[in-house]
């Protein structure tokens, strides 16, 4: 069964949270994060300027790292307030992100 979510103007990034429960995506257009609970449907969002981009969510805490289309720089968010933890300066516009999983934070030995 297809879903549809409001997220606003000029949507862009969009990933989903490590159980697959929340939806995050941005909108450039309402320099916005949006979450959204997959399980009941609430929304929640907020400010994230200028013009949030691509985004991606850590598959290890949650953590939700997203590029801004305007500045060089990158924000990391709390998956559940959705504060902004850290802002990090980078060499140009960041395009992609691209995360992967340490295993042997993956595996209990």
């Amino acid at each position: 069964m297809a879903a549809e979510y409001e997220i606003g103007a000029a949507p862009h990034g969009i990933d989903l949270s490590p159980n697959g429960q929340t939806l995050y995506a941005t909108s450039q257009g309402d320099n916005r994060l949006v979450r959204i609970s997959l399980e009941d449907g609430t929304r929640h969002s907020t400010e994230l300027a200028p013009a949030p981009y691509h985004l991606a969510v850590a598959p290890t805490d949650g953590r939700v790292l997203i590029t801004s289309r305007a500045e060089p720089q990158l924000w990391i968010l709390a998956p559940d307030s959705l504060e902004v933890l850290q802002t990090v300066e980078l060499g140009g516009i960041g395009h992609q992100i691209s995360l992967e999983a340490s295993r042997s934070r993956l595996t209990k030995e």
